[in-house]
């Protein structure tokens, strides 16, 4: 009878230590899967920090480009409309108001804060 009150007392002693693995297995998991979470929002932040500033400065890459692309348009027309016959000229005008659109056009995304180049049929070329 004694070994079975002993046996009976091992065992629930047994169940115990078992559920309170069980149990502090589970925490841990929850905190190791707490810890990657914010390890991995943290990384995520610190690429966002990298890959601003590398953004901007290919946003201000492509304005330039743009840019030069509608000064190059500019010097034709200024050429074109130079030799043209005055009811020709109205037609460049469009022409080149077209291929200034298409090369103005906002690029998908936004801007990151980079301010857009005046483009204008006044402007000197500089590229």
């Amino acid at each position: 009878r004694q070994l079975r009150e002993l046996e009976a007392a091992f065992e629930r002693q047994r169940a115990s230590i078992v559920l309170q693995a069980e149990h502090h297995t589970r925490m841990s998991e929850q905190t190791i899967d707490e810890e990657k979470r914010k390890r991995l929002a943290q990384v995520a932040e610190e690429e966002a920090a990298q890959a601003y500033p590398i953004l901007r400065k290919v946003e201000r890459e492509k304005r330039q480009v743009a840019e030069c692309a509608c000064q190059a348009i500019l010097a034709r027309l200024q050429q074109e409309r130079a030799g043209a016959p005055p009811e020709q000229a109205a037609q460049i005008q469009r022409q080149a108001q077209e291929a200034l659109l298409r090369v103005r056009m906002p690029a998908p995304g936004g801007d990151l804060g980079v301010p857009p180049q005046p483009c204008s049929f006044t402007a000197s070329p500089v590229c």
